[in-house]
């Protein structure tokens, strides 16, 4: 069985906890907890392996305190997530892709971007 950790991190409000309920539930959500969540899901791929699936949904006031010292115990992908209708929830990633970067070399951890909120382009 393959287990993987996924860490998704963002700024308040840019979508972190829509997109996995959106994953999990296939249903759109409007408004999420403040807290970090912990998902956990065992399923099988296409290709008959088993898979053991944690996704921690970072909350966003913890981020002030997430630093190179920080530990992501078992960490296989980091998600900075943003929001495209605010352009500055970009900008703020490069300090978290800093952080990140630091974390990946100790545990060898892969990267994703994503951008939510299509369905507001428009707004900004």
């Amino acid at each position: 069985m393959d287990f993987l950790r996924i860490y998704l991190i963002g700024q308040k409000g840019v979508g972190k906890s829509a997109l996995v309920v959106r994953y999990l539930t296939q249903r759109f959500v409007t408004d999420c907890s403040n807290d970090t969540v912990e998902y956990e899901i065992e399923g099988k791929l296409s290709n008959g392996r088993h898979i053991h699936l944690k996704i921690y949904d970072v909350a966003s006031q913890d981020l002030d305190y997430i630093s190179i010292d920080t530990v992501f115990p078992g960490a296989t992908i980091f998600v900075l997530v943003f929001s495209i209708a605010e352009r500055g929830t970009f900008y703020q990633l490069s300090e978290l892709l800093k952080v990140t970067n630091e974390a990946r070399k100790t545990v060898g951890a892969s990267l994703a971007l994503i951008g939510c909120k299509l369905d507001l382009e428009h707004v900004e």
